[in-house]
């Protein structure tokens, strides 16, 4: 970490400045109920957790779930999704092109969305299902002063900035309720990462990539917030509070929200 040449912070939102590490099971379970899958909750449920620990798969790395065959059990299951993989698309190269076509396994949320998809549930319902899951994860959010503080310390040495793909109405409700609607210098809603990123920063924050070692992002989603911003030279800090994160070659990353705090007062 290049301390001396920092001016520019970078946060995401979700998952970094807040996280909630039980979510995907009530959102899974929303996903099954009422298909013949839901009789299986306890299995497919338990899918996701060896996704997230480690045990089966690997995240961060991208999926193509078209034309996937019907499934019946979890080994078919297993055997759908592991047959899934694209391990050889470069990371570049799917910037370039802005592809949407395949998934990339990055946090708990796209893990979910893969599963539904491998048991074919209708993309309606997943999107139905995913603003149920965000109310019920904003339900359960309370404010974060200690976290809120910190931030208002960096802002006398440092730009800093929020990106976030939400709009500013749910952004805004989501800052208020823990605290940080006045913690940023800037806001840059509907940031659409990762494709459309780079132009709205250039757009709303003049020169900011211009001297690409005076950033730093810091996010839990590599594909969005750490891979992008490596290609661009930047600095970054990744946030993951799973377990396979242990198991994967990176570089130090901060695991829970106490690790974020004390990293950001070294910033200080």
């Amino acid at each position: 970490m290049k301390k001396e040449v920092l001016k520019t912070l970078v946060f995401d939102l979700d998952g970094t400045l807040y996280q909630n590490l039980e979510f995907h099971r009530p959102y899974m379970r929303m996903l099954l109920e009422g298909s013949h899958y839901e009789k299986m909750d306890a299995e497919i449920i338990g899918l996701v957790d060896e996704i997230l620990n480690g045990s089966f798969l690997r995240m961060n790395l991208f999926y193509d779930l078209r034309g996937l065959p019907m499934v019946s059990t979890m080994d078919q299951l297993r055997e759908v999704l592991f047959d899934a993989i694209r391990p050889d698309l470069e990371l570049e190269r799917i910037y370039e092109q802005g592809s949407s076509v395949y998934l990339n396994a990055g946090d708990a949320y796209s893990v979910v969305r893969m599963v539904a998809t491998g048991l074919h549930i209708p993309k309606r319902k997943q999107n139905e299902c995913y603003f149920r899951i965000r109310k019920v994860v904003e339900e359960a959010m309370s404010p974060d002063p200690e976290l809120a503080q910190i931030l208002s310390l960096l802002r006398m040495k440092y730009q800093v900035i929020l990106a976030t793909n939400s709009p500013k109405e749910t952004s805004d409700q989501v800052l208020s309720t823990l605290g940080m609607l006045d913690s940023f210098d800037a806001v840059l809603y509907n940031a659409d990462k990762p494709f459309g990123l780079k132009m709205h920063l250039n757009e709303s924050f003049a020169g900011i990539l211009k001297n690409p070692e005076s950033v730093l992002s810091i996010g839990d989603y590599r594909f969005n917030e750490i891979d992008n911003f490596e290609l661009w030279g930047t600095q970054t800090m990744w946030v993951c509070p799973y377990k396979y994160a242990t198991k994967e070659v990176y570089d130090p990353y901060l695991k829970d929200m106490e690790d974020v705090k004390d990293f950001l007062r070294r910033l200080g």
